[in-house]
């Protein structure tokens, strides 16, 4: 098993709000990727269509359309998703 690192990433999609309070949003991406060394708030992403590779210290999981991961607050987590990928 490799040791988890970040992604390089500028840009955030599945970043919380910037007023902390709680907000739902749709994301519809190609191909991308982005981390994060644990946001402010509690995250639950949806997949509706595509899917999504989460990474995290204590490993890796593919989210497959109608499930949906919950990212508990400070938690790191690298984020990848397929192209044409909807949550």
């Amino acid at each position: 098993m490799r040791p988890f690192k970040l992604v390089a990433c500028d840009l955030r999609c599945f970043a919380p709000d910037p007023s902390r309070k709680p907000s739902i949003h749709l994301v519809q991406s190609g191909a991308w990727q982005e981390s994060s060394t644990g946001d402010s708030m509690h995250k639950m992403i949806l997949v509706l269509g595509g899917q999504v590779d989460v990474e995290g210290g204590s490993g890796g999981w593919l989210i497959i359309p109608n499930h949906i991961i919950f990212i508990p607050a400070d938690r790191a987590f690298n984020l990848r998703t397929a192209p044409s990928t909807t949550t």
